[in-house]
Formats: structure tokens, sequence, C-alpha cells
């Protein structure tokens, strides 16, 4: 581990936290041990134009381990577009909807 970090900062990339974990990987066994085996690394650029942006477990489904997701907090895209399917207007209640 101690090699990858070395790497990261020679590379000038940040791994932030995690929002709600710490780890990614157990062998739940007895005495478990506990790993960070996956993660997004990031460069000082990118966090400027992105400071928002967080990583989060996502449940453990078909793996050993939790998959972790990528997001962005706060960040507002506006409104979402109004959309029209025509298949509607071919609906006998579609008067009736639009009153």
């Amino acid at each position: 581990m101690a090699n990858f970090a070395e790497l990261l900062e020679d590379l000038c990339l940040m791994d932030i936290p995690l929002d709600n974990g710490l780890f990614t990987w157990s062998n739940y066994r007895e005495n478990p041990t506990f790993c960070r085996l996956d993660r997004f690394v990031f460069s000082a650029d990118f966090l400027s134009l992105w400071p928002d942006i967080a990583q989060s477990l996502w449940p453990k489904s078909l793996f050993d381990h939790n998959p972790v997701g990528l997001s962005i907090q706060s960040k507002s895209w506006g409104p979402k577009p109004f959309k029209w399917f025509n298949h509607l207007a071919d609906d006998s209640r579609y008067v009736e909807m639009i009153k």
C-alpha cells in the first residue's frame, strides 16, 4: 500500500474519501480483514472543476466487494425538459388527461 500511496503522490493524484464507508472488501471470517480495493483518483485540476464530486459505496451484489459510485452532490442541472410521446394521443383517455 505504501508503494501505491507513493505513486499517487508522484503523479499528483488524490483519493477522496468514501461518503458512506471506509472499506470496499472484507473476507467475512471470524477475524475479518478489511481493505479498500476500489477507488477513483483525481487530479487537482479535475477537482477544481468538479469540487462537489463524491465517492460512495454501492451494495454488494455478484462480487465479493462493494462497487464504488461516483456522483456530483450539489450540481443542479435545472428543470427536466418536457417530453412528448406520440402514443399518448392514441389513448382513449387523452382528452380527459389534458383537461
